[in-house]
């Protein structure tokens, strides 16, 4: 079994389709690197056109050969990716603490705040709560 020896994700936001009319996308990352076998670049696209890609090599979300390559469904990668990504802030840059919290604000809008200064240390729109 090989075990993984460096991961980073990452979560890109943007806007597809016509300039008129655009539409916006989330891009869900993810990188990991094992010790006995090569590389695996994960990306899944969530917008007006929904896929993935494993190592540059497009599949069909829904197929098997996601689930089998990333040992989970989509809906499950998305979650981990959000919850890793979430977890990054772990200091409010304000006054130091590390009491924070999490709190909704507009529909989909993740809030991470300092319970001791009030201050707002990050906000992520979540498409999987929409």
């Amino acid at each position: 079994m090989a075990n993984v020896v460096k991961r980073s994700v990452d979560i890109r936001y943007g806007q597809e389709g016509p300039r008129h009319d655009p539409y916006g996308y989330v891009e869900y990352e993810i990188y990991q690197e094992f010790d006995t076998v090569p590389p695996v670049f994960i990306t899944v696209h969530i917008g007006l056109v929904e896929y993935a890609e494993i190592n540059g090599r497009r599949v069909d979300i829904d197929s098997d050969s996601f689930s089998c390559i990333a040992t989970m469904d989509v809906r499950t990668f998305c979650s981990l990716v959000e919850r890793a990504k979430a977890r990054r802030i772990t200091v409010c840059r304000k006054c130091g603490s590390r009491k924070l919290e999490q709190a909704r604000g507009y529909p989909g809008e993740i809030i991470v705040y300092c319970s001791e200064c009030g201050s707002v240390c990050d906000s992520e729109i979540s498409y999987m709560d929409m």
